[in-house]
């Protein structure tokens, strides 16, 4: 629930994600992605997605979406010619990135090939829970994941695994980049999903006591409260 009053506070703070790719044979594309991700999914469907990340949520418009730039990631399937062909790129930015480079051309390039294989995943892979679980051949597809992503110019480029365990270390918990902070309007707000009937209850409270909107803006909020126990038994 925490985290549900920090974003109503303060917005969606992106966060790197360590991203792998399967492609041919046994190699990987891999990346850190500076992100915030969402799924266009309607109620009645996400019953296997609370499974996997937890009883809480918020639900946004679509026009707020694309208004903020979110973008539908592109699903691989592993043995495609695509996988070939970005395979042999990632290849290549991996040694832009290690060379030092003085050529805006190449620098613009490099960050515009990034920012494309930062909407990759794979259309069916290994699934990991933040428990550690794993869940193999899972379709990813069934997410249907949109992204939002801090431009490369915007932040330092994390490309190595080496790269993104010492940003990882650098602080007790995952790092957030409050600088990036994606905000919205309560207006922008489809629905919010508690746990239970109690924490729903607070939800409503601490809605009522905030200063997110005004008193027309709360009581239209507090209408869109669900919990997941109402998701899991009437969708």
């Amino acid at each position: 629930m925490e985290v549900i009053l920090s974003i109503l506070s303060n917005g969606f703070y992106p966060s790197y994600c360590w991203e792998e790719i399967d492609v041919k044979g046994s190699r990987k594309l891999q990346a850190g992605v500076p992100m915030v991700s969402f799924c266009d999914l309607p109620l009645s469907l996400i019953g296997k997605h609370i499974g996997h990340y937890g009883r809480y949520g918020i639900g946004m418009t679509m026009s707020w979406g694309q208004k903020k730039g979110l973008n539908p990631v592109l699903y691989l399937s592993k043995d495609s010619t695509l996988a070939k062909s970005l395979l042999e790129i990632g290849d290549s930015m991996i040694r832009f990135h290690q060379i030092p480079q003085e050529n805006k051309e190449i620098d613009s390039a490099f960050d515009n090939l990034y920012a494309v294989f930062q909407y990759v995943k794979n259309y069916v892979g290994t699934f990991r829970s933040k428990n550690g679980k794993e869940i193999k051949s899972y379709k990813f597809y069934d997410e249907r994941e949109w992204r939002y992503i801090i431009p490369p110019a915007d932040e330092n480029l994390i490309v190595t695994k080496q790269e993104y365990d010492v940003w990882r270390t650098s602080s007790a918990t995952k790092p957030l980049m409050e600088s990036h902070a994606l905000k919205f309007d309560p207006q922008d707000i489809k629905y919010l999903i508690a746990s239970s009937e109690k924490e729903a209850e607070d939800l409503l409270q601490w809605i009522q006591d905030s200063n997110i909107g005004d008193d027309h803006q709360k009581r239209i909020l507090s209408t869109r409260i669900l919990t997941t126990e109402q998701i899991q038994e009437d969708f």
